[in-house]
């Protein structure tokens, strides 16, 4: 994919090197291991490697420093390509003068399934080969090499035959109510006629396996028995969750109410749908002439609905995370294994890249999905006509995730325009004030979010999140596309105070439990526990605490940060708040990321290091020091 050299640059020091743009100073053993991930990366559809650029010093942004010979590293990138790999690859190379300096770039296809992994001859598998994952290169590993394999074999996901899955644990029922739905659509569909196997195969959902005809994936995700999911596919439910509040909050007082939905994919979507909007707020007017009274949800039907089909049919189905709505009392948030197969850039525009076509093309010809990969738009002209907020979409390579992201209200509330009012002198922007709002609700805000929220380019969305920074408002997590923005540790814990102090997290809930059958089931993958309160800790472990005294030794306050994290994991302003620590980013600095370091300490989200609820317990050995 040849673009300009100076546009990839421009990008560097927007997002820093992330899953398909590289800078290398030169070609050596590393830019090899490079070509090798991005050859190798399931999805990716390639990166490009950018030479003579170099980080700055600070680590804020990169300068060019040229290749002495560009027309040598040509020959050499080339010569190297086609003869180092198991396989000959074939790079797009082309070079631009940047400040009077030479920069070469080579465009690196992703290889055909049946080609992987491309490996260094001298070094073999799985040594040789690397994955990229998020901006690093990774030594692919055994589950890597067989997972290259599979794919190579099964082609997509949903096409492979279910492993144990039966014609007759498919449902008789669920298929006819979905053969009369699309009769109703189309009543001259070829297939009308079709008998229940034959159906079936035809929708990709069955294939011949010798004599016999078998289901696929896709089959028994849209028609299987509920009893035949739970054998075979335990981990593809949906839950709807509801929140008290505008954050995940630990609390054993306060538990989450949820639906746990796991049936095949057409029932699943009814009754997602029905209890998200079942359970929104209403606003009633009575329309001229009429005597009855309309409600109207406080969010746009439309914009559910294509999220939630949006999570269904793009999920990644090898994956065992559970799909989750998430209603706040602020927001509603859909969550899917599966990042998004198109760059960030790129949504709302005509044109998709489905993982899961078959599912995709059912949805559709049902009449719940919009065609073309015009899904996003739908939602982003639904939320504008309903004069609400943009809709944000957050696409997570490295850990594997789509979060989907719509707030019930205007985002510059009275509260929030209150809370902001502490930095007027400041002379905020729209976009900036719109973006520590974000920050405050959801806990994080990215660079792809803005742009959601403020309609910006990326490189003006940059801007505006450097210049909070500069005002010692925000501070950057993560590096690359995984970067996350969050509020500075003052105006975090802050912000947390506040919260705790007014009980905002129960309002806006109006107290409904219609639909959810009673359940108080947790957040599961979740660790609940108790509050910050050193009071609420065991006996003993209170007394350690009391015993450190105002001025304990480096040694003595690890020792309880890891009898803490041992009793249950603690975020870092719980463990802060617990042990008197008021400055939370500095005990972060000189204690937690230590431990982290030395192996005593781990994140219960160790894919998401900026994530919004991250929180630490104590490792194996931590426990044994303890």
């Amino acid at each position: 994919m040849k673009r300009p050299i100076a546009e990839i640059l421009d990008q560097l020091n927007v997002l820093d090197e992330h899953s398909r743009v590289e800078a290398k100073r030169g070609l050596g053993k590393e830019a090899l291991h490079t070509i090798s991930a991005f050859a190798n990366e399931p999805g990716l559809d390639g990166g490009t490697l950018v030479f003579g650029v170099v980080a700055k010093d600070s680590h804020d942004g990169y300068d060019v420093v040229g290749v002495p010979d560009p027309d040598k590293l040509q020959s050499d990138l080339a010569s190297q390509c086609a003869s180092t790999f198991n396989r000959p690859l074939r790079p797009t190379i082309w070079s631009e003068s940047i400040d009077g300096r030479v920069v070469v770039a080579a465009f690196i296809d992703e290889a055909p399934a049946g080609e992987k992994p491309i490996y260094l001859k001298s070094t073999g598998v799985p040594a040789g080969a690397y994955r990229r994952i998020g901006a690093s290169d990774v030594r692919c590993s055994d589950d890597d090499i067989r997972l290259f394999h599979t794919l190579a074999q099964e082609g997509r996901y949903e096409d492979s035959f279910a492993l144990y899955g039966e014609m007759g644990d498919l449902d008789d029922d669920v298929i006819e109510d979905y053969r009369r739905i699309l009769l109703e659509q189309n009543p001259d569909t070829a297939i009308r006629t079709y008998d229940r196997d034959r159906f079936v195969q035809a929708l990709g959902g069955a294939r011949p396996d010798g004599a016999a005809l078998r289901p696929t994936v896709a089959g028994l995700v849209l028609f299987a028995k509920r009893a035949a999911l739970r054998r075979l596919y335990p981990g593809l439910r949906v839950d709807y969750v509801r929140v008290n509040g505008t954050r995940w909050v630990t609390d054993p007082e306060r538990r989450f109410q949820s639906i746990d939905v796991l049936d095949p994919l057409l029932v699943t979507f009814r009754r997602i749908y029905a209890a998200v909007m079942d359970d929104l707020p209403k606003q009633f007017y009575l329309p001229p002439g009429t005597p009855s009274r309309q409600e109207i949800p406080a969010l746009p039907e439309k914009a559910v609905r294509e999220a939630i089909v949006n999570a269904l049919v793009h999920r990644n189905y090898r994956s065992a995370r559970p799909t989750l709505v998430i209603r706040y009392s602020d927001r509603v948030e859909v969550q899917n294994a599966g990042h998004s197969l198109v760059e960030d850039e790129n949504f709302g525009k005509p044109g998709s890249l489905p993982r899961n076509p078959k599912l995709v093309s059912v949805f559709r010809d049902l009449g719940f999905a919009e065609g073309k990969g015009t899904g996003i738009d739908v939602m982003r002209q639904a939320m504008k006509a309903a004069q609400l907020t943009p809709p944000t979409f957050e696409s997570q390579r490295s850990s594997d995730l789509f979060v989907a992201t719509f707030f019930l209200h205007n985002l510059l509330s009275a509260d929030h325009l209150t809370w902001l009012a502490q930095w007027k002198n400041l002379g905020l922007t729209d976009a900036q004030a719109q973006a520590l709002v974000y920050a405050r609700s959801a806990g994080h805000i990215t660079n792809a979010n803005l742009r959601d929220l403020a309609g910006l380019e990326t490189l003006e969305a940059s801007a505006q999140l450097r210049r909070l920074r500069d005002h010692g408002l925000l501070e950057l997590r993560g590096g690359g596309a995984a970067a996350q923005w969050v509020l500075a540790g003052a105006v975090a814990a802050k912000t947390v105070g506040e919260t705790e102090a007014t009980g905002q997290e129960t309002q806006g809930f109006e107290g409904k439990t219609q639909g959810f059958e009673g359940k108080t089931q947790g957040f599961e993958g979740k660790t609940q526990g108790f509050g910050p309160e050193a009071e609420r800790l065991p006996d003993d472990l209170l007394l350690e605490v009391k015993e450190l005294g105002r001025r304990p030794t480096s040694k003595d306050l690890r020792r309880v940060i890891r009898k803490l994290c041992a009793f249950r994991p603690m975020t870092p302003t719980e463990l802060a708040r617990t042990l008197g620590k008021r400055d939370v980013a500095n005990f972060v600095r000189s204690h937690v990321t230590p431990m982290l370091d030395a192996g005593e300490l781990e994140r219960i989200f160790p894919e998401s290091p900026a994530h919004p609820r991250q929180a630490y317990r104590t490792t194996g050995g931590g426990r044994e020091k303890a």
